[in-house]
Order: C-alpha cells, then sequence, then structure tokens
C-alpha cells in the first residue's frame, strides 16, 4: 500500500502540476479494502508506458506498478478542475486461531 501511495503523490506532482489532496479509507468484509485518492491539477488522465520502452531506465514505471498491485484503479474529474485517482488494495484478513484442545490425560 505504501509503494502504491508513494507512486500516486509522486505521479501527481511530476505530472499533474501537484498533489492538491490526499485520502485514505479502509473499509471490511472479507477481506479489508485500503483505498487511497490523490488529487492533482490535471484533467488529463495518466497514461500507461510500455514496459518494454527502455528497461534500463528508472523512470516511467510508476502507474504501471499502481496498476498491477491495486485490485481495483479509477479515475475522475475533480468538481474544482484536475482529477482525483483512486486505487483500492484488497488486504486479505488472517483466518481466525482456534485454541487447541490439550490432549486428556489418563492418570492412574
Amino acid at each position: 500500500m505504501l509503494l502504491v501511495v508513494s507512486e500516486l503523490v509522486a505521479n501527481a506532482d511530476e505530472h499533474g502540476g501537484g498533489c492538491t489532496h490526499l485520502a485514505v479509507s479502509v473499509g471490511g468484509g472479507r477481506a479489508a479494502r485500503v483505498t487511497v485518492a490523490v488529487g492533482d491539477r490535471s484533467p488529463l488522465p495518466p497514461v500507461p508506458r510500455d514496459d518494454r520502452e527502455d528497461v534500463l531506465s528508472e523512470r516511467g514505471r510508476g502507474w504501471n506498478i499502481v496498476r498491477r498491485l491495486a485490485s481495483r484503479v479509477d479515475t475522475s474529474s475533480s468538481p474544482g478542475g484536475g482529477k482525483v485517482v483512486r486505487a483500492e488494495v484488497a488486504v486479505p484478513l488472517p483466518r481466525p486461531v482456534r485454541a487447541r484442545r490439550p490432549d486428556r490425560q489418563v492418570v492412574g
């Protein structure tokens, strides 16, 4: 989740004219859902790059990383201009641990 947030904020700063807001929410259910919403000043949607373009480049992979790590990603227009990018990451909840009964001992 930290990588998703980091990439969205970096993309907003570099390509969207600056990050205008950041919100994180957690939903429940069978798996926890953590959603991050990052706003910026640009109305243009993120553009995925072909990972094969420049395999040695250290840049240009952020949006593809977000899309691979998130279970859902969407972009919408912001009422004041710009856009909001939301990414949802499903976090499986651990199964409850059941206490084991101690083995019965026969005393005799």
